[in-house]
């Protein structure tokens, strides 16, 4: 039963989102681990943690940078470039065919965008990396 967290002070049991969602499924192992749990402490409060994202360690950069980036390294038929609109949502691809259509904008979130620019150019985490040793290493020397 590692899958809860049982917390008497505040009467919680906390499970992650996943786990919750295994112990949705009448008769797996994870709904007997979770029912026997609510059967021993059957007034303590559900708490579903979402999992933590993984961070892409690229600091702070913006929608600005990328967009330099890929501009300075895209393809000649702009393929970066294009798929970028696309989770922007700003590609003419979205258009509507007649007058009657509403045109329908979805983008990505930044954190998928983010992910998405590591994806297409994996060289700029090497990039980053680098200029972070060097950014560490001058702090290191006045700090003495």
């Amino acid at each position: 039963m590692a899958h809860a967290i049982i917390d008497r002070e505040n009467r919680t049991i906390t499970i992650t989102k996943a786990f919750n969602a295994k112990a949705s499924i009448y008769g797996t192992q994870e709904y007997e681990e979770l029912a026997e749990i609510q059967k021993v402490y059957p007034k303590f409060r559900l708490i579903i943690k979402a999992a933590k994202q993984k961070n892409i360690p690229l600091g702070r950069i913006t929608y600005e940078q990328m967009e330099k980036y890929i501009s300075a390294h895209d393809d000649e038929k702009k393929t970066h470039w294009n798929e970028y609109q696309k989770l922007r949502g700003v590609s003419d691809d979205y258009a509507g065919e007649n007058e009657d259509e509403i045109n329908v904008k979805v983008s990505a979130s930044f954190f998928e965008i983010k992910k998405w620019f590591v994806g297409a150019f994996p060289e700029i985490l090497e990039s980053f990396e680098t200029r972070k040793k060097e950014i560490k290493a001058i702090m290191n020397k006045e700090a003495m």
